[in-house]
């Protein structure tokens, strides 16, 4: 068996972290969720990221502007480890029912203990909160993205320095510092 250390070429602490091109984010969201889900998706896929919609059910639900917009995938048929990065919109329907479903909170928190990228804007946040990255979230932070360095990026609304931060974050691939905060 071979070592890591031995041959760090496959380590993931070697992965190219200049680029977002291949990388898949989910976006999480269902009915009421605000323009922020369109205008990271359209960020992420102008840098060369796969952002896909997971959802409480596959087909189309309707964005808080009346909008149709069409989920990926639904959380029964998807994980978090299947993506690289994760997204929560705001919009305050489309939050209230994510926080009452399990399985979108099962999917933050893995992509948290994975060291994931994870960002939130307006009531997304409430959603990060209600996770174990959520944990290390204060208060006060209120979405200044004080925690960016921790891979977590939130935003009290949407706008390009967020995405931006995003997908410096997502370039990074991996925030292994919250594996020891985790062991504190």
């Amino acid at each position: 068996q071979q070592n890591v250390e031995t041959y760090p070429a496959w380590s993931m602490a070697n992965t190219m972290k200049n680029t977002i091109a291949t990388r898949v984010v989910a976006i999480l969201a269902t009915t009421g969720a605000d323009d922020s889900l369109m205008k990271m998706k359209a960020a992420l896929e102008a840098k060369g990221a796969m952002a896909k919609i997971v959802s409480m059910k596959l087909g189309t639900f309707k964005g808080a502007n009346g909008e149709d917009i069409k989920a990926d995938q639904a959380f029964f048929g998807s994980s978090s480890v299947l993506f690289d990065a994760v997204f929560v919109p705001g919009g305050a329907d489309s939050v209230n029912a994510l926080i009452s479903k399990p399985e979108a909170i099962l999917f933050i928190n893995e992509a948290y203990r994975h060291c994931k990228a994870i960002a939130a804007t307006g009531e997304g946040l409430d959603l990060i909160n209600s996770t174990d990255a959520g944990v290390k979230i204060n208060a006060e932070d209120g979405g200044d993205n004080s925690m960016a360095k921790l891979g977590i990026v939130t935003s009290k609304s949407f706008d390009p320095k967020t995405a931006n931060e995003f997908i410096d974050a997502i370039a990074q691939h991996r925030f292994w510092e919250r594996e020891e905060m985790s062991k504190t």
